[in-house]
């Protein structure tokens, strides 16, 4: 059983980029939390749609201002490196 959830688990990292591995810190893992949190408000209109609507902003501010989110994380980390 321990070999299928292995495999299972190897065959996702695969599939899905941001599981991370081994060397993955806990900051760059968060990175594509938040990325794909974004991107998936980004895609789906239903949800864009209630979140513009909830932050009284038009539409097209509320994907640019999500689209600007996904890409703040790495410049924060950037900016802290010497």
């Amino acid at each position: 059983m321990v070999i299928r959830e292995q495999q299972l688990y190897e065959n996702l990292k695969t599939k899905y980029i941001g599981l991370g591995n081994t060397d993955t810190t806990r900051e760059e893992w968060m990175d594509n939390v938040y990325r794909d949190t974004y991107a998936n408000m980004v895609m789906h209109n239903p949800e864009l749609h209630h979140l513009s609507i909830v932050l009284n902003k038009p539409q097209l501010l509320t994907r640019m201002s999500m689209i600007e989110k996904m890409v703040q994380p790495v410049q924060g980390q950037k900016q802290q490196k010497p």
